[in-house]
Parts: structure tokens; sequence; C-alpha cells
């Protein structure tokens, strides 16, 4: 999963979200995935789930331009179109090295964990 975020010094930037447990130190270290274990085992065995489940920042990459696409455009240069553009708006994203490719804004409830 990705996600745009904007900060006003530095631009826009799209980073890469992954579950906790697939990155962060606490989990992938044994001694550390233990001694986490047992201590929200006592006080909320529930915690340690929700937190191992949670999203955590993996990879940042900075964003040239983000730009709102045309529906043709997208349907002749995206071969995700037919399924993504049921979710959301199409708009391409272009990166400093003169890579770009097409992301959909999927709008997110607020009631949602995301």
């Amino acid at each position: 999963m990705w996600s745009v975020f904007h900060s006003t010094s530095r631009g826009f930037n799209l980073v890469k979200l992954v579950q906790a447990q697939q990155c962060a130190h606490c989990f992938k270290d044994d001694i550390s995935n233990t001694l986490l274990l047992e201590v929200l085992q006592e006080q909320n065995p529930d915690m340690y789930t929700s937190l191992s489940n949670s999203l955590y920042p993996k990879e940042i990459i900075p964003i040239k331009g983000i730009r709102l696409v045309r529906r043709e455009e997208t349907e002749e240069k995206d071969p995700n179109y037919d399924v993504l553009s049921e979710f959301g708006e199409p708009y391409r994203f272009d990166f400093n090295d003169g890579l770009s490719f097409y992301g959909y804004k999927i709008p997110i409830p607020p009631h949602s964990d995301f």
C-alpha cells in the first residue's frame, strides 16, 4: 500500500506503508518481539495484534509532480484502469528520475483504521 503526503518544505512524497510486523525492529528481532509479547500479554493481549498489524512507513520517494488525468489517457496507458477506476480518480505521478506511473485517489472513510 502506498500513501501520498505533502510537506510544505519538501513537496509531495510517496510513502510505502507495510504492516509493522513486516519491518519494525521490535517485531523482527526475536528477543525484542518476545519481550514485547510478554509485556503486552500481561497488560492488554489484543494490543500486540493491533500494533503488529498497524501501518508503518517503509520507504519514502519524492514526487516531482501529481496531476489529475483524463479517462482516455489512463485507459490507454494503465493496464489496471478497468479495476481501479471503479474505486477512485486517476492521477499521474512524475518522479525526478523521469519515471511516472498512474495512481488512484481512493476515499478512506473517517472511521477507517487507515
